[in-house]
């Protein structure tokens, strides 16, 4: 119990922890289901990240709103370094584009065993640097393409802590997204938000809940919005992408790639 409290203090502080001047490292994401978003947006995107040629797609609802989060994991703690980011995961349409196999590595990963790997399929999210008063926005996060995924169950016991939960235990599930930082250009106006940090992705895994119900205020590039938030049901975490390799589609018996031409 002592343990617990000293953590839960830990945490606190490292949320109020002073912001250092250069480009802060990527946070871990505690995510809540979107309930309810007024007004619901609708916004035409191109899209262009490490897997596709450029696409154009149309961003509509608000699914998911990301908390950094500080995460206790086999006896680490992992503290919230900059408590500006934050991200909002928008449903995006249409959903198609062929399997890939991807390596990663991050925290998850098993001690003495080969990197994670995972099987990637249609893009379905647009994950956007957010503004959550009253902190500041967000500084040097990016734009997420994120896209089903699939991979072995991770089953790991953490303990997280963030701006609207206290500190408490989750179980880790399965893999459910990977997320590439992505450059986004809005076919409406022409603005164009190019990659900051081409190396930075996120793998997102499903978890436990706990019950939970609230309402903010958010603003990004998508405009102002009020999000009705329920449980936390994803954790998303910083990620290596150590190489990938396309599956195509191809007529029945014709052999399938082989991993080793996965590229970097």
């Amino acid at each position: 119990m002592r343990k617990l409290s000293l953590l839960f203090g830990l945490g606190l502080a490292c949320i109020a922890t002073p912001l250092l001047a250069q480009a802060p490292p990527l946070e871990h994401f505690q995510c809540y289901t979107v309930l309810r978003a007024d007004p619901i947006v609708t916004v035409p995107v191109g899209l262009r990240d490490q897997f596709n040629r450029p696409e154009e797609v149309d961003a509509l609802r608000a699914r998911r709103f990301c908390n950094p989060t500080g995460k206790f994991h086999r006896g680490v703690f992992t503290p919230i370094v900059d408590i500006r980011q934050h991200l909002t995961f928008y449903a995006t349409f249409p959903q198609s584009a062929p399997l890939k196999i991807v390596r990663l590595s991050n925290q998850f990963d098993r001690p003495g065993q080969p990197p994670q790997t995972w099987r990637v399929r249609e893009p379905v999210a647009l994950a956007v640097p957010t503004h959550k008063p009253p902190h500041d926005k967000p500084q040097g996060l990016d734009h997420y393409r994120c896209y089903a995924a699939n991979g072995n169950p991770t089953l790991e016991g953490v303990a997280l802590i963030d701006q609207f939960l206290p500190f408490g235990g989750r179980v880790v599930l399965d893999p459910v997204l990977f997320c590439n930082p992505v450059e986004k250009t809005r076919l409406d106006t022409g603005e164009v938000t190019p990659i900051q940090n081409p190396d930075q992705h996120l793998a997102c895994y499903s978890t436990t809940r706990v019950p939970f119900q609230v309402q903010r205020p958010i603003e990004n590039q998508f405009g102002p919005q009020v999000l009705a938030l329920g449980p936390p049901d994803t954790l998303c975490v910083p990620t290596r992408k150590l190489g990938w390799t396309e599956i195509p589609d191809g007529p029945l018996g014709a052999p399938s790639p082989e991993l080793d031409t996965v590229k970097e």
